[in-house]
């Protein structure tokens, strides 16, 4: 007894009318990888910025400030939480030209804004 070799393909098979069972993927899988980043948005007014994150969610999102040095380079100067019931929160800052990175989680992508200055 030896293997026997079918003469029929899969995408013959297919064409036939005869299709493959694929199992179902669990529900988690659906959202992964994310494809949507957050909203995030910020908003200079005189020495402090005002930081929103939408969607809402449950514990709020983290987010990074960084201030572009002098050599164009960015690094972190502040890090913060939004507040879950609003996604808001204002920090206050010394002048330089700053910008918002706000972190997704799990089924989010990263957001981040365009630089702006604080005089």
């Amino acid at each position: 007894m030896g293997f026997v070799r079918s003469s029929l393909s899969v995408a013959a098979a297919t064409m036939m009318g005869a299709g493959l069972l694929v199992a179902g993927a669990p529900a988690q899988a659906a959202n992964y990888p994310p494809t949507k980043p957050v909203r995030c948005a910020a908003v200079i007014k005189g020495n402090k910025i005002v930081i929103k994150i939408r969607p809402l969610k449950t514990k709020g999102y983290k987010f990074e400030i960084q201030k572009r040095n002098s050599r164009n380079n960015w690094r972190v100067a502040k890090t913060g939480k939004t507040r879950a019931s609003d996604g808001y929160r204002t920090v206050k800052v010394k002048p330089g030209r700053y910008r918002v990175k706000c972190y997704g989680g799990p089924n989010r992508l990263d957001g981040i804004t365009s630089s702006g200055r604080v005089r």
